[in-house]
């Protein structure tokens, strides 16, 4: 998990850098197409890095998701477990913790592949 957090935090100070050397590039009476252009790459570069570590991140969750499913089905426990039947069933307020979760993910993710 520390790692999306950092790998996400890297993104947005690559985002931030690209803003610095794009107002950079505008300010005062010249305007130097050069650095903005470089610093719209950066922005981009960043956003693009947000996004592939957000899907990356979604990618390993929805692995997790499967085996979890697919080990409660057959009812059996994980490897060292006890081999007693894995009886877990989640609460209502859990199923909506994690719909709401699910759904802030993908608007995220959404809103990372529009910029």
């Amino acid at each position: 998990m520390y790692i999306f957090v950092l790998t996400d935090f890297f993104s947005i100070i690559i985002q931030a850098v690209g803003g610095a050397v794009s107002a950079t590039a505008t300010s005062g009476d010249t305007h130097k197409q050069s650095l903005l252009d470089a610093g719209s790459g950066l922005l981009v570069a960043g956003v693009a890095f947000q996004a592939a570590n957000m899907a990356f991140c979604g990618g390993l969750m929805a692995i997790w998701f499967v085996r979890f499913r697919k080990g409660r089905a057959s009812k059996t426990a994980t490897e060292g477990h006890s081999p007693e039947p894995f009886n877990w069933k989640p609460d209502t307020k859990f199923k909506k913790y994690v719909w709401a979760i699910t759904v802030a993910y993908i608007a995220v993710l959404i809103r990372c592949i529009y910029r």
